[in-house]
Parts: C-alpha cells; structure tokens; sequence
C-alpha cells in the first residue's frame, strides 16, 4: 500500500503554484507588476466608471498543463524538477497577455481612442497622435511618466528604427508643447481630487 502525505502533498502544491504564478505574473513584459486581485464567488465582475457607466467583464479561466516525467520525481534534482513546470507558467503568461491585449483593444474602440496610421510606417507624428489621446501621469517633479507601449514585431523594428536614426521627439518642440499640455490637464485632475483623510 503505498503511503499517503496529505499535508506535504498539499504544502508542496500551494508552493508550485505560487510558483507558477509568479513567474506569469512577472517574469513576462506585459503582465510583469501588474495588480491582480481573487475573486472568491462568482462567474461575472464588473466595472463602474466615473460617469456612472457600468460594464460586465467577462472572467476568463487560464490554465496550463504540467508533464513532469517519472524518473525526474524519482532520481532527477530539484532544479530539474522545478524546470518541468517554467514552460506552464510561459503558457499562463501568454494567455493572460492575449486576454489583455484583447481587453484594451476592445476598450481603446469604444473610448474612440485608436489610431488608425493606415498602413503608414510608424513616425513621431504618429506617435505624437497617440500621445494626444490619452492621459500622461507625472512625478512629482512634472516629468511625465511616459505609457508603456505594446507593439507588433514589425512596428517595433519601425520604431527602433526611428529612434536609431535620430527620429525620437524629445527635442521636438510639438512633444513639448503636447507635454506642457498635458502636465497642465493633469496638474487639474490632481486639483481636482478629493483627498479622503
């Protein structure tokens, strides 16, 4: 009769899937540092916006398999064990990114905030357009704490391409004329705010 570990099993399991989750949670560029909370009851979320607008958010599932062979449990060292289960966490990660992405891309549509280059090759202009249509935060110096952007492979050769050849905006009195704007608008959200003590 083989021997039952209850706790150890169960102490071992929470432990790779804190594993897991945390190397889909930061070890891939679009969902590294990003917040998440558990919902503990319930098939469907859902957000109030400032207007009052409610919007149901669909919960996705993620999930991953793990093959682990037999004689890696049975003569294999740890890190090779633990090595087995970085390919399901590069697989959460993936999915977890595609939902994003699929998530701002639906949300970007209905704010109106895309912009459509038609099949133009990415340029400052461009980007300045992308700037225009959303909200730049600051430090508390007034440097602005540029977006993250996420790209294709092809626009992000473009882009690498025009910072390499000395296209970047920074001295580009339109970005700082766009940048002094917009430090303007957020130095009035920031008036703006009710501080709760």
């Amino acid at each position: 009769m083989q021997q039952s570990y209850p706790d150890i099993e169960r102490d071992i399991e929470v432990a790779l899937v804190g594993f897991i989750s945390s190397l889909s949670e930061n070890g891939f560029p679009i969902t590294a540092g990003m917040k998440t909370h558990k919902l503990f009851e319930g098939r469907t979320s859902s957000i109030v916006r400032e207007n009052d607008e409610r919007e149901d958010i669909e919960i996705r599932e993620f999930s991953s398999e793990v093959h682990v062979p037999r004689d890696k449990i049975l003569y294999g060292t740890l890190n090779a064990l633990i090595e087995c289960f970085v390919p399901a966490a590069g697989s959460m990660a993936a999915s977890k990114e595609r939902a994003l992405i699929e998530a701002l891309s639906s949300a970007t549509e209905k704010a109106g905030n895309v912009v459509d280059a038609s099949n133009k090759p990415f340029s400052a202009d461009i980007f300045l357009e992308l700037l225009e249509k959303i909200w730049i935060d600051f430090d508390r110096d007034g440097k602005p704490i540029m977006p993250i952007m996420i790209a294709g492979s092809a626009v992000a050769k473009q882009v690498e391409k025009m910072i390499s050849d000395g296209e970047g905006v920074e001295g580009d009195d339109a970005f700082k004329k766009l940048i002094d704007r917009k430090r303007a608008e957020w130095r009035a959200r920031e008036a703006d705010r009710v501080l709760v003590g």
